[in-house]
């Protein structure tokens, strides 16, 4: 069997808008506690960004905060789902690599990743971000909790 070169050119300017399905439409307390961990794992960080972000002098939302958080960070909350989403792309993009050579196979790979790993990326957080908003409600109060004693009081959204 014979590689596949790109079936069609993936970079920033594409006009189809990922979906992870596993992200953006999983059981929302797997989701809530993904994005959770994701906070906890990086409380301090996260600490620091909400004293630094209150420099500007603005009040802003929690839920704000924590969705530039996520965009500055450049990590998706979930990142089994981004992986498998990733994989996903890769496929569709280069097609059956199972009869290529594994050298060849490896360099197509790498190619595609460094022409649009951090578009694939960029999305995937938006994405997240999204969730994070849809979930507010549930997730909010723990996020301003690990604040409290910076933040000033202030609408959750």
């Amino acid at each position: 069997m014979e590689c596949y070169s790109y079936r069609r050119n993936l970079n920033s300017r594409d006009s189809r808008i990922l979906q992870d399905q596993n992200s953006t439409h999983g059981n929302d307390s797997e989701l809530r506690e993904k994005a959770l961990a994701f906070f906890r794992s990086r409380r301090e960080e996260w600490r620091l960004f909400v004293k630094e972000g209150l420099d500007v002098g603005r009040v802003v939302p929690v839920l704000a905060l924590a969705k530039y958080f996520m965009l500055k960070s450049n990590m998706p909350f979930d990142m089994s789902s981004y992986m498998r989403a990733q994989a996903d792309r890769i496929r569709e993009s280069l097609g059956d690599l199972e009869g290529c050579d594994p050298v060849r196979r490896q360099l197509m790979v790498a190619d595609w990743l460094r022409r649009n790993a951090q578009s694939h990326r960029d999305q995937i957080i938006l994405d997240q971000a999204r969730t994070l908003e849809r979930l507010g409600d549930d997730v909010a109060p723990e996020l301003a909790g690990m604040v409290s004693d910076i933040l000033p009081p202030t609408p959750l959204r």
